[in-house]
C-alpha cells in the first residue's frame, strides 16, 4: 500500500544499473586519455581516431547499462523478457511501441540511453506505453542522470590530472 510505484521501482533499477556500470565508462576514459591525452592538436587527434574512440567509450557504457537491465529482466520472468525484446525490436524498426514518438536512429548512435532503457522496462513490466507526462519526465530525468554521472567521472579525471 505504501510501497514504491512501478515507475519508482524501475527508475531505481535503471539508476542502479547506471551507477553499477560506471566503471565501464571510467576505464574507457582512462584508456582514451592514455591514447589521446597528450595530443594538443585537435585535427591530429581526430585523424588518429579520437572521435571514434570517444564514441566507443560512451557506447560501451550505454550498452553495459542496457545489458544489465536486460539480463535482470530475463532472470525475473520469461513473459517480461519477451515483451522487453519485442519492444527493442520494434524500436529498432522505427515503431512507436514505447509511446515516445518515432525516434530517429541517430539518437541511438552511442547506444540506448537510460531513459529509453526505462521506457523499454516499463513496457516489459506493464505492457503499456509511456503515456503520462510523469513517465516522460522520468525518461528525461534518467537520461540527465546518466550524463551527470559521466560528467562526474570526467570532472574527477580532470581534477586528478
Amino acid at each position: 500500500m505504501f510501497g514504491l510505484s512501478q515507475r519508482e521501482l524501475l527508475s531505481k533499477m535503471v539508476k542502479n544499473a547506471c551507477e553499477n556500470n560506471l566503471s565501464v565508462y571510467e576505464n574507457g576514459i582512462k584508456d582514451y586519455m592514455a591514447e589521446f591525452g597528450d595530443i594538443d592538436d585537435e585535427e591530429l587527434a581526430i585523424s588518429l581516431g579520437a572521435e571514434q574512440k570517444q564514441h566507443e567509450v560512451v557506447e560501451s557504457y550505454f550498452t553495459a547499462v542496457y545489458s544489465s537491465i536486460r539480463e535482470s529482466l530475463h532472470t525475473s520472468s520469461p513473459k517480461i523478457a519477451i515483451r522487453f525484446d519485442f519492444a527493442v525490436q520494434t524500436l529498432c524498426m522505427g515503431s512507436d511501441t514505447l509511446g515516445l514518438g518515432k525516434l530517429d536512429m541517430e539518437y541511438f548512435q552511442n547506444g540506448i540511453p537510460a531513459g529509453i532503457v526505462f521506457a523499454l522496462a516499463y513496457y516489459a513490466f506493464t505492457n503499456k506505453r509511456i503515456t503520462s507526462n510523469k513517465l516522460t519526465q522520468t525518461c528525461v530525468m534518467l537520461n540527465h542522470y546518466q550524463i551527470a554521472l559521466m560528467d562526474r567521472v570526467l570532472d574527477q579525471y580532470e581534477s586528478n590530472s
